[in-house]
Parts: C-alpha cells; sequence; structure tokens
C-alpha cells in the first residue's frame, strides 16, 4: 500500500459510500486507493449462492431508488458501462386480510384510484413529494448544503416531521391508506410513533412514482462491481482483502476517509480524535437487528390476491396498528408476535429459462366436448378432461408473465385424477378462461348435464 509520492486521498471501506466516494474524487483528478478488509468490494451490495446452483441472492441491499435518485449517482451514469436495471410492474404490494391487496404504481394517478376515498390525501401526501423532484431528493440527503429546494423542503417538513401513525390518522380515512403509508415508514426500523418517521414513508413512496423501485439486473454485486471499474479506469488502486487496524497502517495521503462503523472508528482512529467526538461515538446506540431468510421457489407465490404477483416488494404487515405494534415492540426490545416482513421476489435466469422452455413445450386443445392439453421438456404427457367436469376457472397472471403478456388458466374440475388442471403460459388467458366457460355452459345444456356438490363427492344428473 505504498506510492512514492503517497496519494491524494485513502479510503478505507469499500461499501456503496466508500466506492462513490472514491470514484468522486478520482473523477476530479485525485489519486485515490481503496481498502477493502473483505475479499471483494461491495459491503451489502453482494451476491452469494445460498440455496441452488444459479440462484444468485443479494445479502444486503436489493431495492435500489436511491440509486437512481441520489445526486452522486445520477452524475456517474454506470448505464454507460453495461450496469441495467429492471423495473416490476407493481414497485410494491401491500396485502391486507379478507380485502384486496394495495397496489402502488409507478403513476400516482393509479395508486391513488386504488385507494378510494383517500385518493386526495395520496395526491397532498406523496404525489406532492414526488412532484417536487431530485430537488428535494438532494436537499434531504445533503442537509449540511445550501438547499437546492428549501420551499418544496419546508412543504414536506410540515407533514414528514410527524410521527407516522399520527400522519396516518390525520390525512387518511381508510384501512388501505393507513396501512401502505404504515408500510413504507416501516423501513426507518423505528418505533412509527417517533417523530420523522412519516418523512421516511413519504419519500420512499415517492420515489417509487420519481424513479421506480429497480433491482440490478444479475444482482446487486454488480452495481459494486461497476463502480470498482469505473475506479480502476479513473486510475485509482483497489486493495482488498486488507484489514487496516489503526491510521499507521496506511500510506501518506491529504485525506482519509472512513467508510466504517462507529465503533470501528473508535478502534481505527480513537487516539486521533476530539474528546468529545470520541465520546459521543462510545455511545452511539446500534438500530435493531434484522433476521433475514433466502428461499429458492420453485414458482410463483401463491397470493390470495394475484395481483400481488406483479409486485418485486412485498409489505407483510397488515394494518396501521399492527404495523405500528411490531415496530413499537422492536423499539422496545422486545419479539414482536406478528412482525413486519419485506419479502422481495427476484427471478433467477435458470428458472426463466426452465419456465420459457415448459411454456414452449405446452400445448391445449379446446374442442366443444373436452380440453386436451399436452406438456413436458424432456418426456410428454397429455390430460383429457370433459368440458361439463369444469367447475370453474381463474385468471392467474404473475409478474414474470406478465411483462411478456402471457398468463395462466386454473381449471377446478370434478375429475378425480385431476382436480386442479392448468393451461399455462399463453396469451390472451383471460379470454381464454371466458371462452371455456362458455364452453362447459353449451355443453351441459346440450346433454342437460348438472353438478351437485355433495358431502364426499360430486353428482351429475
Amino acid at each position: 500500500m505504498t506510492r512514492a509520492d503517497g496519494f491524494d486521498a485513502v479510503v478505507v471501506g469499500a461499501g456503496p459510500n466508500g466506492l462513490v466516494a472514491a470514484v468522486v474524487m478520482a473523477s476530479e483528478g485525485r489519486r485515490v486507493l481503496l481498502v477493502e478488509a473483505a475479499d471483494r468490494v461491495g459491503g451489502a451490495l453482494r451476491c452469494e449462492q445460498f440455496t441452488l446452483p444459479g440462484f444468485q441472492h443479494d445479502v444486503g441491499a436489493t431495492v435500489l431508488p436511491l440509486a437512481l435518485a441520489s445526486r452522486a449517482f445520477r452524475h456517474l451514469e454506470l448505464e454507460r458501462d453495461g450496469l441495467t436495471w429492471a423495473h416490476p410492474h407493481f414497485p410494491a404490494a401491500h396485502p391486507l386480510d379478507g380485502a384486496n391487496a394495495v397496489l402502488l404504481h409507478r403513476d400516482p394517478d393509479r395508486t391513488a384510484r386504488g385507494l378510494g376515498r383517500d385518493a386526495g390525501a395520496w395526491h397532498g401526501v406523496v404525489g406532492a413529494t414526488a412532484r417536487a423532484g431530485n430537488g428535494l431528493v438532494d436537499t434531504l440527503l445533503s442537509p449540511l448544503d445550501v438547499p437546492r429546494a428549501p420551499l418544496a423542503a419546508a412543504r414536506y417538513g410540515v407533514c414528514g416531521a410527524l410521527p407516522a401513525t399520527w400522519l396516518a390518522r390525520i390525512r387518511f380515512r381508510t384501512e388501505a391508506g393507513r396501512a401502505v403509508l404504515a408500510g413504507m415508514a416501516a423501513h426507518s426500523v423505528l418505533d412509527l410513533n417517533q417523530p420523522i418517521t412519516a418523512g421516511y414513508g413519504m419519500l420512499l413512496a415517492a420515489l417509487a412514482h420519481s424513479v421506480g423501485w429497480p433491482v440490478v439486473r444479475g444482482g446487486s454485486q454488480r452495481l459494486a462491481d461497476a463502480l470498482a471499474a469505473r475506479l480502476g479506469s479513473l486510475g485509482g488502486e483497489i486493495h482488498t482483502g486488507t484489514p487496516v487496524r489503526r491510521l499507521a497502517d496506511l500510506p501518506d495521503a491529504r485525506a482519509v476517509l472512513l467508510d466504517l462503523t462507529p465503533r470501528q472508528v473508535l478502534a481505527v482512529a480513537g487516539d486521533r480524535l476530539p474528546p468529545r467526538y470520541r465520546a459521543r461515538l462510545q455511545r452511539f446506540r446500534y438500530g435493531p437487528g434484522v433476521f433475514k431468510v433466502d428461499w429458492a421457489l420453485d414458482g410463483p407465490v401463491p397470493w390470495h390476491d394475484p395481483q400481488v404477483g406483479g409486485a418485486a416488494t412485498v409489505h407483510l404487515g397488515g394494518t396501521l396498528e399492527e404495523i405500528a405494534a411490531a415496530e413499537r415492540d422492536v423499539a422496545r426490545g422486545r419479539l414482536p408476535t406478528r412482525p413486519f416482513v419485506l419479502c422481495v421476489l427476484i427471478v433467477p435466469i435458470p428458472w426463466a429459462i426452465w419456465r420459457w422452455l415448459s411454456t414452449r413445450c405446452f400445448a391445449y386443445e379446446v374442442t366443444n366436448q373436452r380440453i386436451r392439453i399436452r406438456q413436458g421438456v424432456f418426456s410428454r404427457r397429455t390430460d383429457s378432461l370433459e368440458l361439463y367436469r369444469v367447475k370453474d376457472a381463474s385468471f392467474v397472471q404473475p409478474f414474470v408473465m406478465r411483462m411478456v403478456g402471457i398468463g395462466n388458466v386454473e381449471l377446478e374440475t370434478s375429475d378425480v385424477t385431476n382436480p386442479v388442471l392448468w393451461i399455462r403460459g399463453v396469451p390472451d388467458a383471460d379470454a381464454l378462461r371466458e371462452k371455456i366457460l362458455k364452453a362447459v355452459d353449451a355443453v351441459r345444456d346440450r346433454k342437460g348435464v348438472r353438478e351437485l356438490d355433495v358431502p364426499g363427492g360430486h353428482l351429475h344428473s
């Protein structure tokens, strides 16, 4: 870690903040060294194969709206280097027991229409925040700079300074409106009865409208790799696998930036810090922990409301009262009986290819008497069902299929061997469902067949 003429800056810690700081300084012609204790850069921007081969799981961050909204990332324009983003059909969904889910659309008008009586409140609280644009985002993210949008920040602060529970009850009248705001505010990992938690929810929801809630195509590690590649192209140096235990371990530099936690800063530079600042770091209280589980799924999640399948982020927490109670328990050091859960659903490429192959190797035929389905990638199977045995048909369109304009039809039948039959991956699936139901009615009228549900089976007469 030496250089004959030294460095202009040394950055310790190659998380996203350290990476961006190093790239910004290097882009201004500074000689920069980035040092990281781990064997690769990224910090929370890291991927691992935790479950099955081909399933890349983001270890930390996954959904990254601020990577599009923040001034630092906007100016980097990493898309020029091949970084690509994927946007779900809906940025987020919030299921509710016994009701349709609340859907957060990119379009604030569509979101507001889905909230019924709370449409005006959504426009006034979240829509206004989204319309304030980058100026407000830059002001909030750079509190020590001269405000770029002081009037917008003042308007935002009127509601944003409140506890989320207060704002939800003051401005929103429906359970759905209050719940979706609480779900947004719960990203703060704070008691929602504390001040400024409303601001977290307002900004996060507004970002869904202004820039979306994207994921990095291929996993968050690719964002870290793109930043590292940009730094290298600007002449910066990166040393991984190099723990820094004290500032004396570093080469000479005009400036040292520490992208570390408070305790790590104390360990590395405590003897160089002013006593009052050192005492503040010693008193720093870390937030509550997060328990994360990674799954590899063999198919879409069967949500009660199928539209939830169009969202990459799903808030599982229930009503305002339920979410607030869970976050209050966490803030007080208790395990909630019904914790707030963030569910992020990303489709791995191998699974998508297999589903594509399965869809391409699937054929169906609807006659005036029966339905025949032939399917299989390597082995072939044919199912046949008499139309009069169809009890009901449902249209199901998961997020992946919605992106390419296809869907599934689920048939509930009275056939013992095929109580549920699927027609998968077909265009105009909802129209096919209607066609099948009309054909079922026609064949029953023609045959004079009626179906009755009886205990232990079905009766045709």
